[in-house]
């Protein structure tokens, strides 16, 4: 996979309180086992539709969000694309990702051009990543471990489990404020319950 080079690429990160994330696949896991990471590409699917600029290629915003994930277990890392994620449901999105880590493990393609993509890094103890840009693409966003925090409420410290979703991009497609906008919007819809 080739990444962009010589390009002004900025990032910026969000905060997302972890309990409400869990206490949404604790709730989902009746039907399906959703991970954080699931729950943000799904997410990152709904925003990407009120995003368009980050869900380009060759600089043209594309209709549907094609998600490229990044899966390494053992046989170096690969994308495999999962196709039309703004229209998928959470447990459509959980299964889909299931089904490319069975396709990676077996060595199958899983066929498609992503439109973005993400990295998860949820396991590996990472409190923040950068993740590059793929050529071609104007957007990354990385998925970070969770780790304890700080939540101040009515002027009182709490303890807080959270993690961070960074989102990587060309600084010439868009700017930060809309970044951050995008980045606000997927974290609202993660620690809704």
């Amino acid at each position: 996979m080739a990444y962009e080079t010589g390009r002004a690429i900025a990032s910026v990160t969000v905060q997302v309180r972890a309990e409400p994330v869990k206490k949404r696949m604790e709730a989902l896991k009746k039907t399906v086992i959703v991970s954080a990471g699931d729950l943000l590409v799904h997410a990152i699917g709904k925003a990407l539709r009120k995003f368009p600029q980050f869900n380009a290629r060759e600089g043209k915003p594309c209709n549907q969000v094609h998600i490229g994930y990044i899966i390494s277990v053992g046989k170096g890392p690969r994308e495999m694309v999962l196709e039309q994620v703004d229209a998928l449901s959470v447990e459509e999105t959980a299964k889909g990702i299931k089904g490319l880590a069975l396709k990676y493990l077996h060595g199958e393609k899983a066929e498609g051009e992503s439109t973005v993509l993400v990295t998860n890094l949820a396991a590996f103890h990472a409190y923040g990543a950068i993740a590059p840009i793929k050529k071609g693409h104007v957007a990354t966003f990385a998925l970070a471990s969770e780790y304890d925090g700080v939540e101040i409420r009515e002027g009182i410290a709490h303890p807080d489990k959270k993690f961070n979703v960074t989102l990587s991009f060309d600084a010439e497609a868009a700017d930060c404020q809309a970044a951050l906008q995008c980045l606000n919007e997927i974290k609202k819809t993660l620690e809704s319950e």
